[in-house]
């Protein structure tokens, strides 16, 4: 008797369960072997055929989805006008909304209401330093004192034999821009001032 083959891919194999699958492998024992045969060929072909059609239907999907791509790239082609005016308005509302919200009259009144803060805020700082500067006043002031300038000899007169008295400086007014407000600054200026009294007598 020639070879015999039971396919397990055989539908009736798969689908039949223990008790009807014995009796399919009870007449595949018993057919002949050209009957073995044909049915062997049988099963090849429906093979051949489920994959030849399963692989049709995967290039037609896939066809099918590139198909649907350019469809909706040319969907979207066709409506770019639409669509750019619709992106246009949207960016115009969101425009409006944020003008209505910051209160935007040209000049916006949000953004005055944060001047005046920042201005409150400086005030409030100044006002704040007030007692610092006072006591750095006090201070400065306190380094200047009257000061007797000797005035220098007047030349002998023909007709007179006085001579001026000393200059009497009771408030001594002194303006001198400086990084360093020290006693030794307020001294240098004292003494260029006692130069140029005696330049003038």
């Amino acid at each position: 008797m020639g070879r015999r083959i039971v396919d397990s891919r055989c539908p009736a194999n798969a689908a039949a369960g223990p008790d009807r699958g014995a009796a399919y492998a009870g007449a595949l024992a018993a057919a002949t072997p050209a009957q073995v045969k044909q049915l062997n060929t049988a099963q090849a072909a429906i093979a051949k055929e489920s994959t030849a059609v399963g692989q049709s239907a995967a290039d037609g999907m896939y066809d099918a989805g590139a198909q649907a791509g350019k469809g909706f790239l040319a969907g979207l082609t066709a409506q770019q006008k639409a669509i750019e005016r619709a992106m246009a308005d949207l960016a115009k509302s969101m425009k409006n909304r944020i003008k209505k919200e910051l209160k935007i009259r040209s000049p916006s009144q949000v953004m005055a209401d944060l001047g005046k803060e920042v201005g409150a805020g400086l005030a409030d700082g100044v006002d704040t330093s007030l007692a610092e500067v006072k006591v750095s006043t006090e201070r400065m002031s306190s380094l200047l004192v009257p000061v007797t300038i000797p005035a220098a000899p007047a030349p002998a007169a023909a007709s007179s034999g006085s001579r001026r008295g000393g200059i009497s400086i009771e408030e001594l007014h002194i303006h001198e821009v400086t990084d360093r407000p020290t006693k030794q600054a307020v001294s240098d200026a004292l003494h260029d001032v006692y130069v140029l009294h005696r330049s003038l007598l």
